[in-house]
């Protein structure tokens, strides 16, 4: 598939593993993501990649509203490319897991981003629990 044509692609899912993308294909892949409003779930674990696939989170994470599962797991992101990670995640909250076993980042840093997620989950089942709660006093007041 063609980056460019990423932007446009309708599907929720989107398994990469063992793709050998590399580095750049990574890459292209996740600029084409920016503008994609469906792709929920994206699997880019077992694909080489490194720097430029945190280069490419850092810009994707805060415009991106529809990520909300992303592995990188078994990759060679070191622990700067996790720390940019980090800072994308800083202003998302949708993305609610991220896999990055088996990269060479410190636990604490990994931990860290793992806690960020949780922190967007528990934002979306608050939201997700108003919305119920709204729901309910509406057909409530309808039904008087």
């Amino acid at each position: 598939m063609r980056a460019d044509r990423v932007r446009s692609f309708g599907a929720q899912s989107l398994n990469l593993r063992l793709n050998r993308l590399g580095d750049e294909g990574c890459r292209l892949l996740l600029d084409g993501c920016k503008e994609n409003a469906s792709l929920a779930r994206l699997n880019l674990s077992c694909n080489a990649a490194e720097a430029e696939v945190a280069q490419a989170l850092l810009a994707l994470l805060p415009c991106n509203a529809a990520l909300t599962d992303l592995d990188l797991s078994a990759n060679a992101l070191d622990e700067a490319g996790v720390r940019l990670i980090r800072a994308a995640l800083e202003s998302n909250s949708t993305l609610l897991k991220i896999d990055l076993r088996l990269n060479r980042a410190e636990p604490d840093t990994v931990g860290a981003i793992e806690e960020l997620a949780k922190r967007n989950q528990l934002a979306h089942q608050r939201t997700l629990r108003r919305a119920q709660d709204g729901s309910r006093a509406h057909s409530a007041a309808a039904a008087s």
